[in-house]
């Protein structure tokens, strides 16, 4: 009757495995993201083996499945430390997870005469290999993020020593060609300020020729009509004269 009451509500007794590393999922910014992947995967181990969880509720073997993972999860809060790093707790988590698989696979050799116990213990090595293989795939996204990470860095080292190299050289360039540069300005100014004086200079000539030329016009406009109006008078002293003498001859 008592381990009727100790077993009998089995689904619900055994929390499920992410439960057991509550405390070590408070501290996820201490580890890498891909360790709590591990858990999940391992939670979802929990939830296909249930069959195996009510065999167990029926038989003689004293030890629920969520003990052995207690375990290694006070066994992780102990050994983590606030200064251990993601490489640290993947290395400490990869000797764990061999050592746990060498010692399940002897228990597991020790007890196989015995059905209950057996499948137990089968259902730990699977799970302990599943977590050795989550724990591979885990290593090895993290050498490509590493790699991946590396090939940035390198990139980015050589994009600014480029930059550099880029600016020395100019750099350079202007103070080499900085005295050129310099008497070239003052060239083209000197050139600039004698094109000036020319054009003023030439722009002075034009509007004293133009006024010569104006008062040389005006003259020669007073002249001609001065000449005219000589002409018209002696034309008309001529037409006066030639009167005179027609009528001198008409008497």
């Amino acid at each position: 009757a008592r381990d009727a009451a100790h077993y009998a509500p089995v689904s619900e007794k055994l929390a499920p495995i992410r439960r057991c590393f509550t405390t070590l999922l408070a501290r996820r910014k201490e580890i890498p993201v891909e360790f709590t992947l591990l858990l999940n995967g391992l939670e979802q181990l929990q939830h296909r083996v249930v069959p195996v969880e009510d065999r167990m509720a029926q038989s003689r073997f004293k030890l629920p499945l969520h003990v052995p993972f207690r375990a290694i999860a006070q066994l992780i809060n102990r050994t983590l430390v606030p200064q251990a790093t993601g490489a640290e707790l993947e290395a400490w988590l990869q000797r764990e997870a061999l050592s746990d698989v060498k010692e399940l696979r002897k228990r597991y050799d020790a007890l196989e005469h015995e059905t209950d116990p057996k499948a137990v213990y089968g259902t730990l090595d699977h799970e302990a290999n599943e977590r050795e293989r989550l724990h591979g795939v885990c290593m090895e996204t993290y050498r490509r993020a590493v790699d991946i990470e590396v090939a940035m860095r390198e990139a980015f080292h050589k994009g600014q020593r480029q930059a550099v190299d880029q600016c020395d050289a100019a750099l350079r360039y202007v103070r080499e060609h900085a005295e050129h540069i310099t008497s070239s300005s003052k060239s083209l100014v000197d050139e600039v300020d004698r094109v000036e004086a020319r054009g003023i200079a030439v722009v002075d000539a034009d509007a004293t020729e133009t006024a010569r030329l104006i008062k040389e016009a005006e003259y020669r406009a007073k002249r001609a009509r001065k000449n005219q109006e000589t002409a018209a008078r002696q034309a008309r002293e001529a037409m006066k004269a030639f009167h005179k003498e027609q009528q001198g001859h008409a008497a």
